[in-house]
């Protein structure tokens, strides 16, 4: 309609929906792509999602190239916005699940690693006093994929936790020990995987069942794996866990073609 707005001096950062308070995505052509990617870590909080999503929204429709949405991840910084982080572990989350199979999936693992690396090392394993339920959210997110992706150092803490979890269950508070246990499941060993399986069959708290059948269907030895189905036909899981026993079969024929 023949409407025009100042947007500052070319090579700017720009966000035409600023905070986030519109209903619209927006797209940006490439040169203001490359000035918000180098501005995005000093960007308003509202800003970055609003680009993270709109960006993100355009990838999956196919009308946008992917390196425009990995320059903002990548260019977060140490910058800890939950909503933003979020956005960012879960696209990565899809593009590791397209790339299984395919011969770019390791290196594709190794950059996401580096990006989620950047906020977990902030966060750490352990909650703080005060901390908003957003944030540890993340951080449960942040341990389950760099574990799930092979981050050596999450893998390593993880063991030597569930080993002192073995020892008294209250060294892991309730809520961490999800994603504890299923970093312990991707890469246990078949002893490691016994000590989980007697973990499910001695405890009568669901919830408890719960942690350590997600655990055991997480495993990514392929032998073990056939070993987690068999279990899942077995008594080893209740008649009152029956949903549990398909959420075993299900994320194995997923993962393994079981």
């Amino acid at each position: 309609d023949g409407q025009s707005v100042a947007a500052g001096r070319c090579g700017e950062p720009l966000s035409v929906n600023a905070d986030a308070i519109g209903y619209f995505r927006a797209s940006y052509d490439e040169p203001t792509l490359a000035a918000n990617a180098h501005s995005f870590a000093s960007l308003p909080d509202g800003d970055k999602i609003a680009q993270l999503d709109d960006q993100w929204a355009l990838v999956e429709a196919g009308a946008a190239p992917l390196p425009g949405y990995l320059a903002f991840a990548k260019a977060m910084g140490d910058g800890l916005d939950t909503r933003a982080w979020q956005q960012i572990e879960l696209a990565l989350g899809t593009i590791e699940h397209a790339e299984r199979g395919k011969p770019g999936h390791d290196a594709f693992t190794a950059y996401a690693r580096s990006v989620l690396k950047t906020p977990f090392e902030r966060l750490g394993w352990d909650a703080r006093a005060g901390e908003a339920p957003s944030v540890q959210q993340l951080r449960h997110a942040l341990i389950g994929d760099l574990g799930a992706w092979g981050e050596p150092s999450v893998v390593d803490e993880a063991r030597r936790r569930f080993a002192a979890f073995l020892t008294d269950h209250r060294r892991v508070a309730p809520d961490d020990q999800g994603a504890l246990l299923t970093v312990v499941g991707h890469h246990a060993d078949a002893a490691t995987f016994e000590q989980l399986r007697a973990l499910a069959k001695s405890t009568n708290d669901t919830n408890e069942l719960q942690r350590y059948v997600i655990a055991l269907a997480s495993v990514d030895d392929p032998g073990l794996a056939a070993r987690a189905a068999q279990i899942a036909m077995s008594d080893d899981i209740p008649p009152q866990a029956e949903s549990l026993r398909f959420y075993m079969l299900a994320t194995l024929a997923g993962r393994h073609g079981l």
